[in-house]
């Protein structure tokens, strides 16, 4: 049987880890909006608010069965679980993801998101999702939840800020940017 959701993700900016990662803690929202700029948030700094998707299936004759269909948003259950329920539907039936600007976009904020939550998402890397075009993964950074494995080392420092993290709690020690430890890229 083959599987497909055809998904979607809306967004807010996350005020609160753009503070903790630039050093804005205390401040209040319209500072920290107005830190942020105008300009479209980094990936990183996207809160989901809403994941909308078909859930659908073949059929050995070839015509799709639709299993699901929804948009289940925070003003119904936190983000955490929005995200815990989509990546555990993606990890039991490893379907083919199909969406608007997803590899640029609605992956890489839902794997941060995750990261964020501490939710793990194993499902994510159980097929090539953030790797195309790629016949050999890059290498990995760290293995926690199962969702910074392919985050380049600078984005992997701001995650470890929002998420009050430090190479020692993740038992790293690799170099990180020009030469500095992965506690000084996350400060």
């Amino acid at each position: 049987m083959s599987n497909v959701i055809v998904w979607d993700i809306e967004t807010i900016p996350d005020l609160k880890g753009f503070a903790a990662a630039n050093g804005h803690v205390g401040k209040s929202d319209d500072e920290v909006r107005a830190e942020l700029g105008d300009k479209f948030p980094k990936h990183i700094y996207h809160s989901i608010i809403c994941i909308g998707a078909l859930v659908a299936h073949r059929e050995e004759a070839g015509h799709w069965i639709v299993d699901a269909l929804g948009a289940p948003h925070v003003g119904e259950r936190p983000e955490k679980e929005l995200i815990a329920s989509f990546v555990d539907k993606i990890a039991a039936l490893s379907p083919q993801l199909v969406t608007f600007n997803g590899s640029s976009f609605d992956l890489p904020v839902l794997r941060y998101r995750a990261m964020v939550h501490g939710v793990a998402a194993p499902g994510l890397a159980a097929r090539p999702y953030f790797h195309r075009y790629r016949t050999v993964a890059p290498p990995e950074i760290t293995e926690r939840s199962g969702v910074l494995r392919y985050l380049p080392t600078e984005r992997a420092a701001i995650a470890f800020s929002i998420c009050s993290l430090t190479a020692d709690i993740l038992k790293l020690a690799p170099p990180c940017i020009g030469g500095k430890s992965m506690n000084d890229c996350a400060a």
